[in-house]
């Protein structure tokens, strides 16, 4: 599994910058997350109960013709850093789609 850590930008960085080979190995990457057809859902709660949102998406997409790609990815907006409670923590869960049959909304 590839892990990936990104952070909101304001300015968009360069083309030229997106090209992993000119970074040498070991330093900072730009890259950009892909313009795909997404499902998201907001899970509320402690980051060890994502597994079972991630499952409950799998099976809305699955009810809507709808499979999933190979990629994901998690929004992180709330969590320890804001509230140490973890009832309060919000991820945002992000998962690209292809559509089997299903038209598109």
């Amino acid at each position: 599994m590839d892990v990936e850590v990104g952070f909101p930008l304001v300015d968009a960085v360069p083309a030229e910058r997106l090209r992993r080979e000119q970074v040498p190995e070991g330093r900072l990457v730009a890259d950009a997350l892909p313009a795909v057809r997404a499902a998201e859902t907001v899970h509320v709660g402690a980051y060890e109960d994502l597994g079972r949102a991630y499952d409950r998406l799998v099976a809305w997409l699955g009810r809507h013709g709808l499979e999933p790609l190979d990629q994901s990815w998690e929004l992180y907006e709330s969590g320890p850093s804001s509230d140490p409670d973890p009832a309060a923590w919000r991820t945002r869960l992000v998962m690209p789609v292809s559509a089997s049959g299903a038209a598109a909304p």
